[in-house]
């Protein structure tokens, strides 16, 4: 008897899959920021108050030396007219003898005491002389400044993809007859 005897063999497809190869080149964004301050400058003056006494204390006779100076030579010269005034008027009564005047009431007429003139006077006022203070500024306003570096991607070294396919087992069928055409058995 004989006998079919099949093998059968599935053929089989092979893939070589090489994938995408590439580099980045990345450079990074930069952002700096300076931040200037505002300046102010500023100078001022004082006030400044000056008070002169000097007219005030003048008036009530008072000074300072060369105000007094100035005085006693004005009094030192009237005291000499006056005393000036006396001795002549003095020498012209004794000389004068018409008038039949005793010595002793000459003397006497001559050394009263002379009346006293009262007089009400204002004071000079005080002198103030005042500057104001001055305030002088400059102003320098701040400021943000930027300086911006964008940042980059870059592909290098690109490899593109590829699939290959190949047969890696080849199909087969084979068919075998086995056994034998004549029995011999029997």
């Amino acid at each position: 008897m004989i006998d079919l005897k099949i093998h059968q063999q599935f053929g089989r497809i092979g893939l070589e899959i090489k994938d995408a190869k590439y580099d980045l080149g990345i450079k990074k964004p930069n952002l700096d920021l300076t931040q200037t301050p505002a300046r102010i400058d500023m100078r001022r003056t004082d006030p400044s108050i000056e008070i002169d006494y000097s007219p005030m204390l003048e008036s009530l006779g008072y000074g300072d030396i060369e105000y007094m100076n100035y005085k006693f030579v004005q009094e030192a010269q009237a005291d000499y007219l006056t005393g000036l005034e006396k001795n002549v008027a003095l020498g012209n009564t004794l000389a004068a003898i018409q008038n039949k005047l005793s010595l002793g009431e000459i003397i006497a007429r001559f050394n009263e005491p002379r009346e006293k003139d009262l007089m009400i006077q204002p004071l000079a006022p005080i002198r103030i002389i005042s500057q104001p203070g001055t305030l002088h500024y400059q102003a320098e306003l701040g400021g943000l400044s930027t300086k911006l570096e964008y940042g980059e991607v870059s592909i290098d070294n690109f490899t593109y993809p590829s699939v290959k396919a190949y047969l890696e087992q080849k199909p087969e069928l084979r068919i075998e007859a086995v056994g034998q055409i004549v029995d011999q058995k029997k």
